[in-house]
């Protein structure tokens, strides 16, 4: 009995080195992830980072398949266009990837558009949709651009994708340019990527990634971006997302983070003008 209580008790005392060293791996695995991140940040140019991205996507045959195209839209989205969308007709969705919210739209009636700048995928959405009658319903833009030419009642910016835009200047331009193709009022909905105010993680991230760009004369970026699973994202508290909406032309009516993390926001006064005094974005 004794041998036994104390081969136990080597055996606990074993599993509680186990767990404090498991505990040490776990913090230096965070912090060299978090190092790994924020000098990458600072070297990479957004072109470099959407290069990525447009990788990781390619090599992904979930957004390529029909089983996921044809899922329709998620209750999340549904909830919102019901609440929000009403009176809508014309509805673009930006990175409309392989077409599932252009044909979830189309299914409810909306006469819906969409763009994409990756090829494969609006050859993919076009394949999908052609099929069902509507043909050149995606176009293929480059990355943070958008269609000039045509009006719609509200605009869906594709899952996740506004995380996916890798400054918080060239956000605030995207929907200036969205804030143009839409009347006063206009509805938006946005998914995104979202992160507590107090959460620690982030500062390591931010500070190397901001003293490279300082270094390297480079406008610093807000608390919030990551380079997880291979490609960009930057990760929103509620008045960050909020600021830059209104910068955009544009005012937050509904933040959830209920299902996916997503929000509402209309658009409100006139469209932004440059220096010029030229609309900005879509004409």
């Amino acid at each position: 009995m004794t041998r036994l209580r104390q081969h136990e008790g080597r055996g606990h005392h074993a599993v509680s080195v186990f767990l404090a060293t498991h505990a040490v791996k776990q913090k230096a695995v965070g912090l060299l992830n978090g190092v790994f991140e924020g000098v990458w940040l600072g070297i990479l140019s957004s072109e470099s980072l959407y290069e990525i991205s447009r990788r990781y996507y390619a090599a992904r045959s979930r957004w390529h398949s029909q089983h996921h195209n044809l899922i329709g839209l998620w209750d999340w989205e549904s909830a919102a266009l019901k609440t929000h969308f009403d009176g809508c007709q014309r509805v673009l969705v930006s990175s409309t990837g392989g077409g599932r919210e252009v044909l979830g739209l189309l299914t409810l009636g909306y006469d819906a558009y969409g763009f994409e700048c990756n090829e494969q995928l609006v050859e993919v959405a076009e394949k999908l949709l052609t099929e069902r009658g509507r043909s050149r319903t995606v176009q293929l833009v480059p990355p943070d651009a958008w269609p000039e030419g045509e009006r719609y009642d509200g605009v869906v910016l594709g899952w996740n994708s506004y995380s996916h835009i890798t400054t918080r200047e060239r956000r605030v331009e995207f929907l200036r340019s969205a804030r143009a193709s839409a009347p006063e009022g206009a509805p938006m909905l946005l998914s995104f990527r979202a992160r507590e105010e107090r959460a620690k993680s982030y500062k390591l991230v931010s500070w190397l990634e901001n003293f490279i760009l300082r270094v390297r004369g480079r406008e610093i970026q807000p608390v919030g971006d990551r380079l997880a699973l291979h490609f960009f994202e930057h990760n929103f508290t509620e008045d960050q997302l909020a600021g830059e909406l209104s910068e955009g032309g544009f005012r937050l009516i509904e933040y959830s983070t209920e299902g996916e993390p997503h929000a509402v926001a209309r658009a409100v006064g006139p469209p932004p003008v440059d220096g010029s005094g030229l609309f900005l974005g879509a004409g």
